[in-house]
């Protein structure tokens, strides 16, 4: 095993951890630009970093992820983009809007179906994204619409 990999042990106990932000607001990234803000477990001293990573030229694609401070691994990840495949370690083939969430066996190349998630919908895909997270204390999400 890497020397940062994680037993799923303690993936499933990080996971499961009830967490509160640190922040009281968060926006939406700028085109080709990311927002990051803490998050907090609520009964250890774990820090977790959410980053909102925007694409440069689909204003509808979008990837959050939360990162273990202490060891900078993504134990969940949201990718939000409706012509997006990814292919998994058995060779399935998952298509659009889909998850991630780290394991022993495959780290983060496994991934699962989104498709509840609609890449217009900012807030509501955040808002599923903490709360698939435990947050319990979410931050307020400023968003607005663009003109194109």
């Amino acid at each position: 095993m890497a020397q940062n990999q994680l037993k799923q042990e303690e993936i499933e106990y990080l996971l499961s951890l009830l967490k509160s932000s640190l922040v009281e607001t968060i926006g939406f990234p700028e085109k080709g630009e990311s927002e990051t803000f803490q998050v907090k477990s609520n009964i250890s001293s774990d820090l977790f970093d959410i980053n909102i990573y925007r694409g440069n030229v689909n204003r509808n694609k979008y990837n959050i992820s939360a990162v273990i401070e202490k060891n900078s691994i993504p134990i969940l990840e949201l990718h939000i983009n409706p012509g997006n495949r990814h292919t998994n370690p058995d060779g399935s083939i998952i298509e659009g809007n889909h998850w991630h969430i780290y394991s022993e066996e495959y780290e983060r190349r496994q991934a699962f179906p989104a498709d509840e998630l609609s890449s217009e919908r900012f807030i509501e895909n955040t808002i599923a994204f903490l709360d698939k997270f435990n947050v319990i204390e979410k931050p307020d999400i400023s968003y607005q619409l663009e003109i194109v």
